[in-house]
């Protein structure tokens, strides 16, 4: 157990987190800082003017910074481009990260979160059978599902990819489970 401060203003600058974000670990330790999300921050005085992707690029970058000084992870939530509907596997891939390559450069991990009844289309005839090869990958046995594989497969199986990780290889895979109902992200059942 530790506290959580949750900041929920519109309207705020990369400075206005980085100032919050200072004071709160003058107080105690930071255990991570999360930003959700990236694009939604306001564009300081500073960035006026700027393009869109520069402005994004400032605040990655930025936030790099505030963690190398508070030592502590900074996670972003950040958008994807409308690229992943229109790439044929449905999958977010590096390059669809929204309005900057800086994201990608800054961090030191990139994981792409992905429902993976997105990638199917529901209403194919052929679905059944790719949700049932869908769950063989993520481990996971008709038998043990709360319910009906195309279910699962649709609207709960959430996969996790890692597109970057600067401290070891990318490409592994993790599989969750999205419990819509509550809100929460759990293991397998």
């Amino acid at each position: 157990e530790f506290p959580l401060w949750v900041e929920d203003r519109p309207g705020v600058t990369v400075e206005w987190v980085v100032g919050r974000a200072k004071r709160r670990a003058e107080q105690a330790p930071l255990a991570a800082v999360v930003v959700d999300y990236l694009q939604l921050l306001a564009e300081s005085r500073r960035e006026k003017g700027a393009t869109r992707e520069r402005h994004v690029a400032h605040q990655s970058t930025r936030l790099q910074q505030l963690a190398r000084e508070l030592d502590c992870p900074v996670i972003l939530c950040a958008q994807l481009s409308r690229a992943t509907e229109a790439d044929s596997e449905r999958r977010p891939k590096l390059s669809h990260l929204r309005e900057s390559g800086e994201i990608e450069a800054d961090a030191h991990v990139v994981l792409l979160l992905d429902l993976t009844g997105r990638a199917h289309d529901r209403s194919a005839a052929d679905f059944p059978a790719k949700a049932r090869a869908t769950l063989e990958r993520a481990g996971l046995g008709a038998h043990q599902l709360p319910c009906s594989a195309e279910e699962a497969v649709a609207e709960h199986l959430l996969r996790v990819q890692v597109a970057k990780q600067k401290e070891g290889p990318p490409g592994g895979v993790v599989w969750l489970w999205l419990n819509g109902a509550q809100a929460r992200v759990e293991g397998l059942p």
